[in-house]
This record gives C-alpha cells, structure tokens and sequence, in this order.
C-alpha cells in the first residue's frame, strides 16, 4: 500500500449510453461501484467516489464528493478528484471496471514517475479516465 495516494473512483454522470447509473449497476451479486471500491481498499485506504453534481448518490460509506464544475463530463471528475485529494498520488478510475485484477492497478503503479501522468493502455488505445 502507498501512504501518498488516494483511488478516486469516477461515477457515471449522464447515464446517455448505459440508460441508468452504472455505479448501482448489478453484476455478480453485487453492484459495480462495490466492486471498484473491493478493488481500491486492497490498493489504499485513502479513496473517494466522484460523482455529477445531478448524480443519484451511491449509498456507502466511502467519501463521496460532488463535481466542482458540473457538466464538464469525466475531466471534470478527474478535477475534482485532484481537488480533493489530500494525497500526492491519485489513482482515477472509472466505476465499470469489475473485471480488472488488482494487478492491473498495481501495475500503473510501478511505472510511478514524479514527472508525468501514468495513463492504462487497452487495445482500443489509451484509457485517460484509468491513469495515475
């Protein structure tokens, strides 16, 4: 675990494609912002659910905070995520993630450069919303 980073887990904001909150989203028994949240405790305890300011509220215990400028889509939750962070490091993440191992994570984390973003990598290209 890094002491210095926080998981920012970005929620779904305008539901266009998916039609309902993907957060609440049931996959496996369980929901797939649960999922995210089971992934980021084995990464650090310090996490936050970022979310639209007219985003129906995940109910959990994890922190949970509002976008600062609404509207500005997922860079907007990656702001927000900078913003409140109390940590040098943050992890974002978006919340329809369950398949991804914990390796995965951990693996962003290994290519830490105090210097520059570390951004995931799929076949379809770039994954700036998964970055640290």
């Amino acid at each position: 675990m890094n002491d210095d980073l926080t998981v920012a887990i970005l929620v779904s904001r305008k539901r266009r494609r998916f039609g309902i909150n993907k957060a609440l989203a049931s996959y496996q028994n369980s929901t797939l912002l649960e999922y995210e949240i089971k992934v980021a405790q084995k990464l650090r305890t310090a996490i936050i659910i970022v979310v639209g300011q007219d985003t129906d509220s995940p109910v959990h215990q994890t922190p949970l905070v509002r976008d600062i400028i609404p509207d500005c889509g997922p860079l907007g939750g990656v702001y927000t995520a900078i913003h409140w962070s109390k940590t040098g490091l943050i992890l974002t993440m978006p919340c329809d993630l369950p398949l991804l191992p914990v390796k995965v994570f951990e693996i962003l984390l290994l290519y830490q450069n105090d210097q520059r973003p570390v951004v995931a990598r799929s076949q379809a290209g770039l994954e700036p919303l998964f970055a640290l």
